[in-house]
């Protein structure tokens, strides 16, 4: 089955919260991907959450969870 594409908006919203979340972190894998990044990724549309080719934004694993707390599966 399919997962559900997140819009980019969406994406990029979910995106900062998740970095915003790992800011207070000391260090951890987590905040060093998202640090990694925002770095190499030329643009915001550029970075992991739309990495997947097929519109579907669904690149990133902690895009995708905090996308899966708001909207969850059947």
């Amino acid at each position: 089955m399919d997962e559900p594409g997140i819009p980019d908006d969406v994406a990029l919203a979910l995106c900062e919260e998740a970095r915003a979340k790992n800011e207070g972190k000391r260090l951890s894998v987590r905040k060093l991907m998202c640090w990694g990044c925002v770095k190499f990724s030329e643009s915001p549309q550029a970075r992991c959450w739309s990495s997947t080719g097929n519109g579907s934004n669904r690149g990133c694993f902690q895009v995708n969870e905090l996308f899966d707390e708001i909207h969850p599966r059947p």
